[in-house]
């Protein structure tokens, strides 16, 4: 059946219901075994309640294609109450307010809006102004004023920025260059852009200038060099004379000092001389690293499946490094 909004002065009898109104603008509809009633005012579309097909519509002019169908106003549902439901999200926007201290909820609480405001995407309980149980993908930038955490794997397709300091407290496997960048100093269209050295080994360095005394010297190497480079793995040290051609060779070698001194016919010839000297270790607990491993299944690769599914959409998103980029706050 449908009602036609309009005003009616009288009782109506119709053939599966009763029709009262105590005033023009009051009705009751009683069915067998449901009610409905409210207070409403002409227009120009039905009000549709069907028993049959267990529909409602309000405000259009044909069947409702849903269980309910409102077309032209919006649902208010008092805020002392709670919303439970099930809804779609076309392209128009829908707002869920629940009770106070309670939770709202879409899609069988696969998003969950808490009274606090906080946000949950795959969770009932977020604990986080938006906290997301998945994956997040984003065509555009993602700026972020504070700190930045991944519990398991933080993929980046194209260039990240960071505008403060980045700190890894585990391995950091690059598979392209480490690189130092500044900016050309006479040249604003311009940087130069320095390449970390790589080796097989977990290296460490010191290098610096000394100068003979009677034949020979005795170079202590700096607190810092001592304390993180290993004590099993070899040293290595080069040593190079400076202004004269005389030579000068290693005595002794260890992480705290090396002892030089001059040939005994060139010490005669060139007396005392300056040199410099550059020493390499190894990391104190990386002696037996191997330069060729193994691949583990259990960590991802260079270029994870995920990758190669962003690299098809690369032409469709701006390119994160670009001078005028957002600075973060």
């Amino acid at each position: 059946m449908f009602i036609r909004n309009r005003k009616i002065s009288g009782p109506a009898n119709l053939d599966k219901g009763h029709i009262s109104f105590r005033s023009a603008l009051l009705m009751t509809v009683c069915f067998a075994g449901m009610s409905w009633g409210g207070t409403w005012s002409s227009g120009t579309g039905f009000t549709w309640l069907n028993p049959t097909s267990d529909k409602l519509g309000v405000g259009l002019n044909t069947t409702p294609a849903e269980k309910a169908q409102i077309v032209g106003g919006n649902i208010l549902i008092d805020n002392t109450r709670n919303y439970k439901g099930k809804t779609g999200v076309g392209t128009n926007s829908i707002d869920l307010i629940g009770a106070s201290g309670t939770t709202a909820s879409i899609y069988d609480n696969k998003i969950s809006v808490l009274s606090s405001g906080w946000v949950g995407i795959g969770y009932t309980n977020p604990a986080a102004n938006l906290d997301v149980n998945g994956d997040i993908s984003a065509s555009g930038e993602i700026v972020c004023g504070s700190n930045v955490y991944a519990g398991a794997y933080l993929e980046c397709n194209l260039d990240a920025i960071i505008a403060g300091g980045a700190s890894v407290s585990g391995d950091l496997n690059v598979y392209g260059t480490k690189n130092f960048v500044q900016i050309h100093p006479t040249d604003p269209t311009k940087q130069i852009v320095y390449v970390a050295a790589e080796a097989g080994e977990a290296l460490t360095m010191v290098r610096g200038n000394a100068r003979t005394t009677n034949g020979s010297a005795i170079v202590r190497l700096p607190e810092h060099f001592s304390l993180v480079t290993s004590d099993e793995a070899p040293l290595t040290v080069q040593l190079t004379v400076e202004k004269v051609p005389a030579l000068i060779y290693l005595v002794s070698k260890s992480k705290n000092e090396i002892e030089v001194k001059i040939k005994p016919s060139d010490y005669n010839e060139y007396r005392d001389v300056d040199f410099s000297y550059f020493v390499q270790g190894v990391r104190d607990g990386f002696e037996d690293h191997q330069a060729i491993q193994d691949v583990d299944p259990s960590k991802k690769p260079a270029l994870s499946e995920k990758h190669r599914l962003l690299n098809a959409r690369k032409d469709q998103v701006t390119a994160a490094f670009r001078p005028h980029h957002r600075r973060v706050h």
